[in-house]
């Protein structure tokens, strides 16, 4: 009786285990789906607001290139500048997404801090003078101005609290202080204030100011001033994940501190600047290398302020990040990186779209200082450089070949616009369809448009075109389905006969050959890697995020305009 009893208890207890264990799966299971939901609408969201941005940017940065009134000049940056903080909101709401995900992404680099916050300071400054509120910075004179740490994420919070401030400041000024508060060797404990003598936070919201779409009562502000409740919310997420803490100390009708501190390291003490970062300061350098003594002379040479330098897995990151445009002008390649297979290496990073305009070099003991022939292909280093010499010599080796890629990049523009490609855009966006044609047209292309999928897929069938554009959310049918429509269509077109030239409506091209498959190229605001994976699966051909600028354009129209002779030309010409 007594072991029946033990044995349906020892059941009764399985059972409850198995139950339990089912039950947070299917938790689990929820939460992953309901994840995944977010992403999902997020991506949808950054597309609906990175469309009208392409059209505001792409035409703000076309009327600076061709503007010669200096009147003018104040007002078009007004509008870049304005553009580039649209989408740094943009950028916010994917963090979000992030951040549910648990895929936010820290990256260590050279920076200047008083610069940064500068820089941040600039991007109210128009709406302060507007409101007659000053903007102060009071810099402690034993902060070191030259630190390490994530810049991009510091200035992000430093500006989301700085408009913050200007926002619920009518009078008087909003200040930013920054103070040491510690030191351990090359480790140092800032605290950074956001001070406001504005409207104030209601000590009965003041715990919940930091939490996820929360927003002050409008009444208590008693004026017209709303939000999202996202920045708080990603500032306060950024300070975590930088290992930070920040809260906030207000008091109606009076004003806001928002406080937050951080452990920083300091750069080593430099004496002068080095060539490079005097006459380029411009133009930020990725080293990617696995050998400390070799990192340690290029930077010494080059200067911390220059260049970031990462090792190989950790360079691999950096092709999955959502952003934009890539943050480094010019990447050194160690001969020595993924055992030796560096020309490997390098191919990643020429078949992600942000590294398409990025300057590529090869440096190391064995290699030769040339330009490289496999550039022609589209696939290889641009140049090589030997690394062994007097201290000095890597650096001359540098500006030679940048002067180089400076004129090559000038040369392949001018061959583009002889080719006059044929081009089609299908775009349902007319601001964005018009842009596109513009910044297109400017390259000497002849660009027909289409609205909708099935519209562009007749025109595909009506004549030969060299390059298609094609937008992932049209009206009728998304973008992935017409690419896998055209694909299929040339699979059906005939062989053509020997000596059987072909007239189409829109003329024959010179580039392209009627059987050679139609390079497609995806235009689209979506920024994850499964939506990039759909559009090489359905036959597509490169992805294109918006904002498009006419640097990318003219790396892609290379890519897929220039056969590998004409490439090879411009490549030895340079």
């Amino acid at each position: 009786m007594g072991k029946d009893l033990l044995e349906n208890q020892k059941n009764t207890t399985t059972e409850q285990t198995l139950e339990s264990l089912q039950a947070a799966k299917r938790e689990a299971e929820r939460i992953a789906a309901a994840n995944q939901i977010q992403t999902e609408f997020i991506a949808n969201i950054s597309h609906d607001l990175r469309t009208p941005l392409n059209g505001i940017i792409g035409m703000a940065e076309r009327l600076r290139r061709i503007n010669v009134d200096p009147e003018c000049t104040e007002t078009i940056e007004c509008i870049v500048q304005g553009g580039h903080m649209l989408l740094s909101l943009v950028e916010d709401i994917l963090n979000v997404a992030k951040l549910g995900a648990g895929k936010l992404e820290i990256n260590h680099a050279p920076f200047d801090l008083r610069d940064l916050i500068e820089g941040a300071m600039a991007s109210v400054t128009f709406t302060a003078q507007e409101k007659n509120v000053a903007l102060v910075i009071e810099y402690e004179n034993d902060v070191p101005h030259h630190l390490i740490g994530d810049h991009n994420r510091i200035k992000r919070v430093i500006m989301n609290l700085l408009g913050n401030g200007v926002k619920f400041t009518d009078r008087g000024h909003v200040k930013v202080h920054v103070k040491e508060l510690n030191r351990e060797g090359d480790q140092i404990k800032l605290q950074i204030t956001i001070e406001d003598t504005g409207v104030g936070i209601p000590k009965a919201v003041q715990s919940k100011i930091f939490e996820r779409f929360e927003t002050v009562d409008q009444a208590s502000y008693k004026t017209n001033k709303t939000g999202a409740g996202l920045g708080l919310t990603i500032t306060k997420a950024f300070v975590e994940e930088l290992g930070g803490k920040i809260w906030v100390e207000s008091e109606e009708n009076v004003g806001t501190q928002f406080i937050f501190e951080i452990t920083l390291r300091v750069q080593p003490a430099k004496i002068a600047p080095t060539r490079w970062e005097s006459e380029h300061p411009e133009i930020k350098i990725l080293l990617v290398s696995d050998n400390p003594q070799l990192t340690e002379k290029i930077v010494h040479e080059l200067g911390a302020e220059q260049v970031v330098t990462m090792m190989a897995d950790q360079a691999v990151q950096l092709l999955g990040e959502n952003r934009a445009q890539a943050i480094f002008q010019m990447i050194l390649f160690d001969e020595a990186i993924n055992e030796g297979k560096v020309f490997e290496f390098c191919q990643r990073f020429n078949q992600n779209h942000r590294f398409l305009h990025t300057l590529k070099i090869q440096i190391g003991a064995k290699s030769q200082t040339a330009v490289q022939a496999e550039f022609s292909t589209g696939h290889g280093f641009f140049a090589s450089i030997n690394t062994q010499g007097e201290n000095g010599t890597f650096q001359d080796h540098l500006f030679e070949m940048f002067s180089k890629w400076t004129a090559h990049q000038e040369k392949q523009r001018g061959f583009l616009q002889r080719l006059n490609a044929k081009v089609l855009l299908v775009e349902d966006n007319l601001l964005n369809q018009k842009v596109v044609s513009i910044l297109l047209k400017d390259f000497g292309c002849n660009v027909r448009t289409a609205s909708q999928g099935a519209q562009a897929i007749e025109m595909v069938k009506e004549a030969h075109y060299d390059l298609l554009f094609l937008d992932l959310g049209l009206p009728d049918m998304d973008g992935i389905s017409v690419a896998k429509k055209i694909r299929a269509l040339e699979k059906k077109m005939p062989e053509p006969q020997t000596g059987l030239k072909r007239s189409f409506r829109f003329g024959r091209s010179k580039i392209r050959q009627r059987e050679q498959p139609l390079p497609i190229i995806a235009l689209t605001g979506h920024v994850t890697q499964e939506d990039k994976e759909a559009c090489l699966a359905a036959g597509m051909d490169w992805f294109l995020t918006k904002p498009i600028s006419a640097d990318v354009l003219t790396v892609c129209l290379t890519r897929f305009l220039l056969k590998d002779e004409q490439r090879y030309k411009i490549s030895l010409s340079t």
